[in-house]
Parts: C-alpha cells; sequence; structure tokens
C-alpha cells in the first residue's frame, strides 16, 4: 500500500507544470534578483556561500493592499542549508512516528514534553526525541472548481487522504496542524503503520463569546477586538467546561499531538481600558474596577497595564486548561497561538507557561525568527515554544496574493529559500520543538462564497495548487530541510562559531 502510494504522489508531482505564459514571467522575475542555489542533490551541501549572502526580494500584503497593487519591495538576508559551512547531510534513524530512534526518554504512549541536556524536545509516544514539521489545513476544497479536480484527480476523498498522507510522509512532514480533517486522517490506512500526529483548534474562547452572543466579532462596541476577552463572566468556567467535554474523544489516541485552545485572541496592553470602558453592570469592567482597587489606583498606567494582561491571560489559561485535563488528561496543551504584538509581551508567556506544555506562536511581520524574542519565550513561559503558522506566497503563481498576513516573494523556490531561513533559525534554538506551515491547499480565486475571509482569498498559500497540483519548487526544498531535521540540530548543537 505505502509504496503504490508514493508512486501516485510521485506521478501527481510530475503533473504539475506551470502554464507557459507563468513559467516565462518566474524565468523573467528570477533574472531581476539575487542569483539562487540550482538546488540541493547531494549529501555533500554546503556551496562555499557565506552565510545569509543569499539575497531575497520580499514584501508585506499590507503594502501592495495599502498602495493597490504597487509592491514595496525590499531585500532580505537569507540563511539556506547550502550555506551551512563544514554541514553534511548525515541520516538519522527514525522511529514510525518520526522520532529519532538514538535520543530516549520515559515512554508514556502519548505525546509530551522533555528538557534533555540544554535543548527542549517533544517525546513521541514510543518515547524518541521527535520535531512536529506540519501542515494546517490538511482538508479538501470546499468550492465546485476544488471538489471537482478532487473527483478527477483521486476518486473521493478516503482516496485524497491516503494519497496526501503518503505525499506528506515523503516531503518529511510528520504531522498536520490546525483546521485539518483530522476524521479521514485518523481513518487512513496508513495511520497505523505510518501515523501523522495532528493538532485540534478548539477555540473556546471564540465558541463562547458566538454563543452569548455578547462579544462577538463586531458589536458590543467592538469590545472583543479591542480585547475584552470575557474570560471575567461567571457563565464562563461552567461553558467551557461543557464545551471542553468534546475532547473526550481523543484521549486515548496517541497519534494526537495536543491541542490550541483559541487561535490569536486579542491579549493586549491596552486591555485594561477596554475593560473600564464596558457598561458599569459588565463582569469584565467590575473586575477591572476591583482589581484597580487593589492595586489602589485610579487611572491605568503602563505597568499596571501589563500586570492586568497578565492576570486575565493567568485565568483564560487557568479556566480553560482545568476543563480540558478534566475530560482528557493525556495529551498536551499548545498554548493559544500568540501573533505580534502579542508575541512581544513577556506577561503573556509567563501566564502561558504556568498551565501550557508548549507555547504556541504565529510567525508573521519579520522575515527571520528573531533569537532574542525566542529566547524571551522560552525564558518567560520556562516552557518550549511551536511555530503554528508561517507562510510565504510567489507572484509566478498568477494569483492576486493581495490577502492574508505571510510574505510575498517572486517564485516558488524562493518560497522554498524562505522556508529553509525560517526553519534553519528554530533548529538552532533549542526552545524550539516544531513548526508547523500554514498551509495544504492554495485558495481558489473563483470561490466567491469565501470571499467574507478577507484574509483567506486568492493566495498562494499552499504546497498544492486549487487543482491539488503540487509546487515542486517549494516541496523539493522544503523536503531537504524536513528530512535533515535532525542531523541540522546535531549540527548546531555541536558547532562553534
Amino acid at each position: 500500500m505505502m509504496r503504490k502510494l508514493i508512486e501516485a504522489v510521485m506521478l501527481l508531482g510530475t503533473i504539475c507544470a506551470l502554464p507557459v505564459s507563468i513559467a516565462q514571467q518566474s524565468q523573467s522575475a528570477s533574472a531581476q534578483h539575487a542569483k539562487a542555489p540550482s538546488g540541493h542533490t547531494s549529501s555533500e551541501l554546503y556551496n562555499g556561500s557565506p552565510e545569509w549572502s543569499l539575497k531575497i526580494q520580499a514584501t508585506r500584503w499590507q503594502d501592495a493592499q495599502a498602495r493597490r497593487g504597487e509592491y514595496q519591495w525590499e531585500w532580505y538576508p537569507t540563511r539556506i542549508i547550502d550555506q551551512l559551512k563544514g554541514y553534511k547531510a548525515t541520516p538519522v534513524a527514525v522511529d514510525r512516528y518520526g522520532g529519532r530512534t538514538d535520543k530516549t526518554e520515559r515512554a508514556t504512549g502519548f505525546y509530551h514534553v522533555a528538557k534533555l541536556g540544554s535543548r527542549w524536545w517533544n517525546i513521541d509516544p514510543d518515547g524518541h526525541a521527535y520535531t512536529n514539521i506540519a501542515v494546517t489545513a490538511v482538508t479538501p476544497g470546499a468550492s465546485p472548481n476544488e471538489s471537482s479536480a478532487l473527483i478527477g484527480t483521486f476518486g473521493d476523498e478516503s482516496r485524497w487522504m491516503e494519497t496526501t498522507h503518503a505525499l506528506l510522509l515523503y516531503n518529511g512532514f510528520n504531522a498536520v496542524g490546525a483546521w485539518s480533517d483530522t476524521t479521514r486522517l485518523r481513518a487512513s490506512s496508513l495511520q497505523s503503520s505510518h501515523p501523522l500526529s495532528y493538532a485540534v483548534l478548539l477555540n473556546l474562547a471564540y465558541e463562547y463569546a458566538a454563543k452569548i452572543r455578547k462579544y462577538p466579532h463586531t458589536g458590543y462596541p467592538g469590545a472583543w477586538m479591542a480585547g475584552a476577552i470575557p474570560v471575567f463572566d461567571p457563565e464562563f468556567p461552567a461553558v467551557v467546561d461543557a464545551m471542553a467535554t468534546d475532547v473526550a474523544k481523543y484521549k486515548d489516541d496517541p497519534n494526537l499531538y495536543g491541542y490550541f485552545i483559541d487561535n490569536e485572541l486579542p491579549f493586549k496592553r491596552s486591555n485594561l481600558d477596554t475593560y473600564l470602558a464596558l457598561p458599569a453592570e459588565d463582569p469584565g469592567r467590575k473586575a477591572a474596577k476591583a482589581w484597580m482597587g487593589k492595586h489602589h489606583s485610579e487611572l491605568p498606567n503602563d505597568q499596571l497595564r501589563a500586570e492586568f494582561l497578565g492576570y486575565e491571560a493567568d485565568r483564560y489559561f487557568r479556566i480553560t486548561i482545568a476543563a480540558l485535563r478534566k475530560y482528557d488528561p493525556n495529551h498536551m496543551i499548545l498554548g493559544s497561538r500568540f501573533t505580534e504584538p502579542e508575541y512581544l509581551l513577556p506577561e503573556l508567556f509567563e501566564a502561558a507557561g504556568r498551565y501550557c506544555d508548549v507555547v504556541s506562536v504565529n510567525f508573521y511581520t519579520h522575515w527571520t525568527p528573531s533569537p532574542e524574542a525566542m529566547t524571551m519565550w522560552t525564558s518567560a513561559a520556562k516552557k518550549p515554544f511551536l511555530i503554528s503558522e508561517f507562510y510565504t506566497k510567489a507572484m509566478d503563481s498568477g494569483m492576486t496574493n493581495v490577502s492574508g498576513a505571510g510574505w510575498l516573494v517572486h517564485s516558488q523556490a524562493e518560497r522554498g529559500y524562505a522556508y529553509e531561513n525560517v526553519t534553519l533559525q528554530l533548529l538552532e534554538n533549542k526552545g524550539n520543538v516544531g513548526w508547523q506551515f500554514f498551509r495544504y491547499q492554495d485558495n481558489d480565486p473563483t470561490d466567491t462564497a469565501n470571499m467574507w475571509n478577507t484574509s483567506d482569498v486568492d493566495g498562494n498559500k499552499g504546497i498544492v495548487d486549487s487543482k491539488y497540483r503540487v509546487w515542486r519548487d517549494l516541496l523539493d526544498l522544503q523536503r531537504t530541510i524536513n528530512r535533515n531535521a535532525y542531523s541540522l540540530i546535531d549540527y548546531f548543537d555541536s558547532r562553534k562559531d
């Protein structure tokens, strides 16, 4: 079965030829910027170039959108695997989960984390050190064109999952992330012998807000998006507890990596001001006033804002995680996917670290993860971190690419080099336990039903396009990093700069 699926994966890759007009655009665009390496084909990867010597032109979608297509390109130093002096790709034996068999810890039958020496690791169910390397949103597209392409390419959704499962394994991914079709993954014939771990996004605070119709995304003077998370409502613990009962169905599955509680909640230092501006009878207003009274202050200042945010976050994590542990004591809690500016606030990581196993970060805004920021995440939380989202789009896809938070480059190969640049930083950092690339499939440019979601329209975010054809230049480079993640960790841990 595995061999046949790999053959199908290879066939899928060979038919992903770009239209001639787009391929020509890609070649002319590549001639306008720094020459990139031709690819990774040998175990002897070092090409003599200094680290960070590759420069790639990139821009953010906000710039492009604000200027209505007048892209503001800038050059960014980029580190890739070919530049690592003395690095040689060395095979590392792995178990069925993708954990390295030469590093062992206590086996619990479930994923957990441990610090081995000076480095944090996931530990897989068999007790081996494991780096989570995932793609998010591994689910069939819902538009008419995507549905037609799925049937034409795979026959049905079960066959789609089997082939996609093999595609991910072949390219060095060992997991799927948030928004994935976990029902079909769990039914995949490969899941018993070659499992992909999976993560579940619960959205507890968002669902609570929707249930009580109090702090929706709009309304209630914009309190939700301004930062009034309803954690002080007296009903919040009971409603969250009722929602958490659903996780009991996962509690015995060794392939579940863990739970994301929410996604990108508005944890802001201005939240204290927002609560204080709510109506007098609102529980959040009362909680903020009482907290201010205990601090003998009438007016907020920067120190009080930071302290109150830590207090608010502590309550959120304490209540939600207590409910989850009640119904599933076996699996990890992966945080709530902080994004910037939230991921620059140590008080959030301190609060999350008191309750979570891993703290998750959606990484955008910066081209390269900052060593200083990563050090803060680990030292404040006293727990490891996972990058739960990041991506880059390319102009040679023929898409408009004016939605989403990710970076925009010229070509699919440069998407691959951007992936290398981010993941090499993560592999070098001893507090990181993995990353999850956003996402499996591009947006369908013809999908008018999804136009309400302005962050997810007509974007080249996937490893496959809307017709399920793989982006080979991207995947070839991702595969090199993914398959060599453990030998790269060993390289970084042993080298002396």
